[in-house]
């Protein structure tokens, strides 16, 4: 379904909906962290990061495809906040480092510490994004995150 023919109402559920899954994606790949699964942490972290900022950016009605880069997401968050500005400076080699862990391999150290530290992005980007957004769009549960 193409975002742009949601009524405002429907935008402001699917937003929710989507601050919620960010919020669980950030749990699990909390979780897979402290199991050694670096993958899987490095999945859940991008994942977290794409459905917080689409979210952000379905509440202010700009559309863009959910296959879209991190960077494309960033492009058109930070003109909305510039709060943001910080952290997408922060998460260009995310992408890639999943990539490099989806060959199944044992992460190197300083790629174990690059997921660790995408993960605190990611919850520092989720909780500004809450702070940019109504309060009506907060998961019930945005104050009992891991970390």
């Amino acid at each position: 379904m193409e975002i742009r023919s949601l009524s405002l109402p429907e935008r402001l559920e699917h937003a929710r909906t989507l601050l919620q899954a960010s919020q669980q994606s950030l749990q699990l790949a909390w979780q897979a962290q402290h199991q050694d699964r670096w993958a899987e942490a490095a999945v859940q972290t991008l994942q977290a990061f794409k459905q917080a900022l689409r979210a952000f950016l379905l509440f202010h009605d700009v559309s863009l495809p959910e296959e879209a880069s991190l960077r494309d997401y960033w492009r058109s968050a930070v003109p909305l906040a510039s709060s943001l500005e910080l952290f997408a400076n922060r998460t260009e080699t995310v992408e890639a480092l999943v990539a490099a862990l989806a060959d199944g391999r044992a992460p190197s150290v300083v790629e174990r510490e690059a997921v660790r530290a995408a993960w605190y992005v990611a919850r520092n980007t989720l909780y500004t994004l809450l702070g940019e957004l109504p309060a009506s769009l907060r998961p019930a549960n945005s104050s009992s995150s891991a970390g």
